[in-house]
Order: structure tokens, then C-alpha cells, then sequence
């Protein structure tokens, strides 16, 4: 078997052995009810406010990569990106996300990697910061101090690796060079110095501020949708509690492991986070199964609806053209 194939193997059986365990804490009459009792004009509402994420996503990828190019042409990377995530094992929709900043924007390969962390890791911090909001909020509840100054500590790291990223890509590239007289260690170098080069150009304090102020703008649309819908399947949840967990799922999410578009690991971290509320873990699980359907339906709907804008405005340019 090819390595490719041994990838997509072992990523299903990841997805399916994390999605059979939050398999044995439900059960189908649990799951129908709740799905049943689905307030949808709620639960669309969570599924809008879902697209401003991407829109703004987009609006980042123009300024952490290709700050020429037009808004349109970053929300179609975006719709190719995001659909690469849910479909693609271990992250690698990432890398289908670089290879279209190079296809379509013509952005240098190293530019699309220091794009790609920096995305990543605004995100992070952006987290950690409204997830210390969340557990300050919920004091009554949670002993937040040793939490919040996991948390901070994390956040400090990250803003280093933010105001660092130059200095690393640098530090790489000096490791590599001694190795440059073979063509994999030389194509590692071009690549490390390429992305310093960028990292330099987005290393403004103008530009970094602009790239955190979309990257909050991004998350609290995310997290508002993802609350919406919890509370919508969760009436008797509490809106900070709904917050705090929509937080642990998407830390989840950035971990690479060997599952399909992050099914399975996301939702064991959602049951868990449900049942410290209280919540039985029956209904836990369930909640789990109807948020991951919505948000499958929610990220498909951005990247179709932008998909098929560009072909009708392909389609309408070549009609336009041959009259």
C-alpha cells in the first residue's frame, strides 16, 4: 500500500474508532429527539453567522499572503481551503490550502508557509486569550487561577513565536545550509528563506495588528455560531458555559492527529466539556454527533455558495467576451 493510501487508512479508522466511542454513550432515541426538537430558525441563525467566518478568514489571507490580490479571489481559496479540512486527513487541507495561495495568487511557496503559521498561530492566541475570558467569567464554577495561568503563559508563548517568526525561518535555514549540495536540503533552504522574507514584510506593528483585530473578528463569529447551535440543541445550557466549550472543541481541532477533517477527536472533547456542565453523557454525545452535522453543512454552504459565484462570473465574462 502506497503512503498516501496508509494515510487515509489510518486516518479513517482514527475518525471511526473516536466516533464509535461517542457511539457507546448515545443512543438513537436520544439523538432523534434531540434532532427533533431543533428550534431551526435558531439554529439557522447559528449557520449565518457561521459565513461571516469565512469572509473574514479570507480577509486575512489577503494580508498574511497576497495584500495585491483581490478580496474575491482570497474568499475562493478560502472556500477550497476550509472544504480541504473537512475532507482531508491529519490537516493536510492545509497544505491543499498552500498549494492554491501558489496556484491562484501566485504567492511564493515559502510566503504561503509563514502565511499558514501565522494564521495558525493568531489563532492559537486568540483562543487562549477569550478562553481565559470564559473561565474568569465562570469564577463561581471553576478555580480559574492555576487555568488562567496555564493559559497566559501560552498566550505569552505565542505572541514570542508571533514576533519571532523571521528569527526562526533564519535559525532554519542556517541549520540547512551546510547541507545545500543535496537537492532536498537546498529546496528546505529556498523554501526557509523565501518565508523570511515574508515573515519580514507582515512583521509590522500596523500589519500585525490589523491581522489580530480579523483573527478576533473571526473567532467571535465562530464561537457565537457554535454557541448558538449548542444552546439551540441545550436550551438548559448556560450561554458562557455554551462559549467555553465551543473553545475546547476548536483547540481540539488544531491538533493534527491522524482522523478525517478533525471527526472524532472534536467531539469526544465536546462530550467531555458537556458533561463537566452536568450534562448526561447520552445527551452529551448526541450534541456532539447534531453540532459536527451542522458545521459540515455551515462550511460546505460558504465554499459552494463562493465556488459557484466564481463560475457564473467566469461564465458571464466568456459570454460577455464572445459578443
Amino acid at each position: 500500500m502506497s503512503k498516501r493510501g496508509r494515510v487515509w487508512l489510518i486516518s479513517i479508522a482514527g475518525s471511526a474508532a473516536l466516533i464509535m466511542l461517542l457511539l457507546t454513550f448515545t443512543d438513537a432515541v436520544t439523538l432523534r429527539a434531540l434532532w427533533g426538537e431543533l428550534p431551526w430558525p435558531l439554529v439557522l441563525t447559528g449557520l449565518l453567522v457561521l459565513q461571516l467566518e469565512g469572509i473574514c478568514s479570507a480577509v486575512r489571507l489577503r494580508l498574511t499572503a497576497a495584500p495585491a490580490s483581490t478580496l474575491f479571489d482570497n474568499l475562493v481559496v478560502t472556500a477550497w481551503w476550509v472544504a480541504g479540512l473537512i475532507v482531508l486527513p491529519a490537516r493536510l487541507g492545509e497544505i491543499g490550502g498552500m498549494h492554491m495561495l501558489v496556484r491562484r495568487l501566485g504567492v511564493a511557496p515559502g510566503a504561503a508557509v509563514n502565511s499558514l503559521l501565522v494564521q495558525r498561530l493568531f489563532d492559537v492566541l486568540i483562543l487562549f486569550v477569550l478562553g481565559s475570558t470564559a473561565i474568569a467569567a465562570q469564577n463561581a464554577r471553576l478555580n480559574p487561577h492555576d487555568l488562567l495561568l496555564v493559559l497566559t503563559v501560552c498566550a505569552a508563548i505565542t505572541v514570542v513565536l508571533i514576533a519571532r517568526l523571521a528569527n526562526g525561518f533564519a535559525l532554519l535555514a542556517t541549520l540547512i545550509r551546510p547541507y545545500r549540495r543535496s537537492a532536498p536540503a537546498r529546496a528546505v533552504l529556498r523554501l526557509a528563506l523565501s518565508a523570511r522574507r515574508a515573515a519580514i514584510a507582515v512583521s509590522g506593528a500596523a500589519v500585525l495588528a490589523r491581522i489580530g483585530i480579523i483573527t478576533l473578528l473571526k473567532w467571535i463569529s465562530n464561537l457565537a455560531a457554535i454557541s448558538i447551535i449548542i444552546v439551540a440543541a441545550l436550551p438548559q445550557l448556560p450561554w458562557s458555559a455554551a462559549f467555553l466549550v465551543a473553545i475546547l472543541f476548536n483547540l481540539a481541532a488544531v491538533i493534527p492527529l491522524q482522523t478525517i477533517g478533525g471527526v472524532g477527536l472534536g467531539e469526544v472533547t465536546f462530550a467531555a466539556g458537556l458533561s463537566w456542565y452536568g450534562i448526561d453523557l447520552a445527551t452529551a454525545a448526541s450534541a456532539a454527533l447534531v453540532l459536527r452535522a451542522m458545521l459540515i453543512v455551515g462550511t460546505l454552504t460558504f465554499s459552494a455558495v463562493v465556488l459557484l459565484s466564481e463560475r457564473l462570473i467566469a461564465s458571464t465574462s466568456q459570454a460577455s467576451a464572445e459578443r
